[in-house]
């Protein structure tokens, strides 16, 4: 069964599932979105600060970071600053091969990498999180990692051997940790963590800037809209 639907903008512009996919209607601003699963009830969802498609609905959102762990997104937490450091030194450790590299420079950095020639005992890629419990996760794999608790990371090292050398870095001290490919992504902000999640979209839950007339139109439109022009 289809999903139909129509997004509203704090601008007064509309985007409908006639015309655009999902992942390629605007992702922002949004006032309200209208939707119904083939020739089903028409529902509205507006107010709050994202959306979700679902496969076959429509969600309204207040805390996105709930489903993201669903995706293999990661969440970074301090500690004590003791475990912080020892687990960061672990990491470089791992990283250099020994502790001849770590430095004032690179304990007091967030990430680091380290290049030499790959051994054959080297796996051709691999992770390792600490966590603030103080268990250790190692492996080669994206379901290896979807596997791995949530929450509480603390530093993380990961490698890959491409032409005979092994490529290895290690980062700390962020918020998200994910994979885009072969890629070990961190970042603090959450705008950029979505645009590789274009399952969310972002709402307006209020009304904000100079567009109050045109947020009120469009949710008094949403209300209206029975989706008749929507196949």
């Amino acid at each position: 069964m289809s999903l139909r639907w129509r997004i509203y903008y704090r601008s007064g512009i509309t985007a409908d599932s006639a015309v655009y996919t999902w992942e390629q209607a605007p992702s922002h601003d949004i006032v309200a979105v209208v939707w119904a699963s083939g020739n089903g009830k028409v529902s509205v969802e507006l107010g709050t600060p994202y959306y979700m498609h679902c496969g076959d609905w429509i969600a309204r959102v207040w805390d996105v970071t709930l489903y993201l762990r669903k995706y293999g997104v990661k969440f970074g937490r301090w500690a004590r600053f003791d475990l912080f450091q020892q687990a960061w030194k672990e990491a470089l450790i791992h990283m250099y091969g020994s502790e001849a590299g770590i430095s004032t420079k690179t304990m007091l950095s967030s990430i680091t990498g380290h290049m030499d020639a790959a051994k054959a005992t080297d796996p051709k890629s691999e992770w390792r999180v600490w966590y603030d419990d103080g268990k250790v996760y190692t492996g080669h794999n994206l379901e290896g990692w979807n596997a791995l608790p949530s929450d509480g990371i603390l530093s993380v090292c990961y490698s890959y051997v491409l032409n005979d050398i092994r490529i290895a870095i290690a980062q700390r001290r962020y918020t998200y940790y994910f994979f885009r490919g072969m890629e070990l992504v961190n970042t603090d902000h959450l705008d950029d963590l979505l645009k590789d999640f274009p399952m969310f979209k972002t709402g307006c839950p209020a009304f904000t800037g100079q567009s109050y007339l045109a947020q009120a139109q469009a949710i008094a439109d949403a209300m209206n809209d029975k989706l008749e022009d929507v196949p």
